[in-house]
């Protein structure tokens, strides 16, 4: 019996397709996390702004300052 070496084209096709796969899959949730991770710190620096920004306000409010 002989041994067969090297792939078919098929086998070949078939491996290449699969792996392209597995790339889009894994960027893709990649592409998420990092999405969702800049989201988040984005939305935790505007909630910070917020409050120094109301912080001041009370402050200027409560002390009869003139609010420019």
């Amino acid at each position: 019996m002989r041994m067969k070496k090297g792939l078919t084209l098929i086998e070949l096709l078939v491996t290449l397709g699969v792996s392209g796969l597995v790339f889009v899959v894994v960027g893709s949730i990649i592409g998420i996390l990092f999405t969702t991770s800049t989201r988040d710190k984005r939305l935790e620096v505007f909630e910070q702004v917020k409050n120094d920004v109301a912080a001041e306000l009370s402050n200027t409010l409560r002390w009869g300052q003139v609010v420019d």
